[in-house]
């Protein structure tokens, strides 16, 4: 079979899955200008062992689908689904985990005399060399707070203008 132009993908794998096992060669004066196709002898040798998704969902709808072939592309999909949900779940607890160890690590800077958030901010990023914002550790001891692991209250601490000024203090207790 000659392939003297790049077909829509749809059109070209339910052609070749219905031709007869063979070669596909490209033409002399033309050459394939479609990026989507490296190898089309390798799209036709796919087509011809398995079914495509769209073809097994139109099967299904004119009902000419064989129930092995659907019973296989549902067990496939299971397992696709399965290997992205779990995949899923352990970046999840990875960084859950980076992010219970971060709420440690600020917890260890909240005294029994009480800091706001910036000062928190401050010794955090200067201990650990992180260049946290003030919204990442005030979101952590929130969580601290609603935790019952710390207290929060409002308080009046120096601003950098030497001004006093009202803020939410955070202390052990």
């Amino acid at each position: 079979m000659v392939v003297d132009e790049c077909w829509e993908k749809r059109s070209l794998l339910s052609t070749l899955a219905k031709e007869p096992r063979k070669k596909i060669t490209k033409s002399k004066n033309k050459n394939l200008k479609c990026g989507r196709y490296k190898n089309l002898y390798e799209v036709y040798t796919m087509t011809n062992s398995k079914m495509t998704e769209r073809e097994i969902l139109n099967g299904v709808i004119d009902g000419t689908i064989d129930t092995d072939a659907l019973i296989e592309y549902a067990e496939h999909r299971i397992a696709q689904l399965d290997k992205r949900n779990a995949s899923a779940k352990a970046r999840a607890e990875k960084k859950r985990a980076e992010a219970d160890e971060l709420t440690e690590k600020i917890f260890g800077f909240v005294t029994e005399e009480g800091k706001n958030r910036a000062a928190i901010t401050a010794e955090v990023n200067e201990a650990f060399g992180f260049e946290l914002t003030e919204t990442k550790v005030g979101a952590k001891l929130t969580a601290l707070a609603k935790a019952g692991r710390i207290s929060k209250e409002k308080g009046k601490v120096e601003g950098a203008d030497g001004k006093m000024k009202e803020a939410t203090l955070y202390f052990i207790g």
